[in-house]
């Protein structure tokens, strides 16, 4: 998540980034493991942004929301209705 998500994410607060798709409105991407929530920052730090990777503890197991296939990082990320997050741990 970027800097400026970070402390209402802290609180269990998230909102819809300005860049996001009307189709995805009201959910977060959430990756399932470290290992690509790492790959995908590193593709964020190479389009000159500044991500953080936290925690984020989801209602229901991930396996339970709608998964779409990446390439980059290899695997599935999963869009995760926004009331269904809880509070953002940094790791």
């Amino acid at each position: 998540m970027s800097q400026e998500e970070l402390a209402g994410a802290r609180a269990g607060k998230y909102a819809d980034s300005p860049y996001v798709n009307p189709e995805q409105a009201g959910r977060k991407w959430v990756w399932q493991t470290e290992e690509q929530s790492q790959d995908w920052k590193a593709l964020m730090e190479k389009g000159g942004e500044n991500p953080i990777i936290t925690e984020i503890p989801t209602k229901k197991p991930l396996i339970q929301y709608e998964a779409f296939p990446h390439e980059t990082p290899p695997g599935p990320a999963f869009l995760v209705p926004i009331e269904e997050l809880g509070s953002a741990v940094p790791k």
